[in-house]
């Protein structure tokens, strides 16, 4: 990989490809109500990816972003996220979606991997492994 670049992987690609990067399930949406946001989330996190990258990556390991659509419902997405984490795919989620898929990916992980929920969010949520960084009323 070349350096100060961050690879966005296709989740099919992303099973049948392996790779030594540190791969990081990216669930924004990109389709959906939320799909509006979805492209500047993606762009956020190429950006930090390639500055954790060009300082060396994650314990001498880059960083590869496997973009999974939030946007769908809540159960397909976590469907998609457990076979991912499942199959040692990816070592790390993070996300900007709704609530609702959140609930639905935090079990459907079980405190497997970290998982970083960025947005703010009603509050109240509580699981292993799980870092909320919103704000909250």
């Amino acid at each position: 990989m070349l350096v100060g670049v961050a690879a966005i992987v296709d989740p099919f690609e992303a099973r049948l490809i392996p790779s030594d990067a540190v791969r990081i399930g990216l669930v924004v949406p990109v389709s959906g109500v939320l799909g509006l946001v979805g492209p500047c989330a993606i762009n956020c996190a190429v950006l930090a990816a390639e500055e954790v990258n060009d300082r060396g990556g994650v314990l001498g390991r880059q960083v590869e972003l496997v973009l999974v659509d939030g946007g769908r419902p809540g159960r397909v997405v976590a469907a998609e996220v457990a076979e991912l984490v499942g199959s040692g795919t990816i070592e790390a989620v993070a996300g900007t979606h709704a609530s609702d898929v959140r609930m639905d990916v935090v079990a459907a992980i079980g405190g497997r991997v970290p998982f970083v929920y960025a947005p703010p969010y009603e509050g109240g949520g509580h699981a292993p492994g799980v870092y909320f960084l919103g704000e909250t009323p």
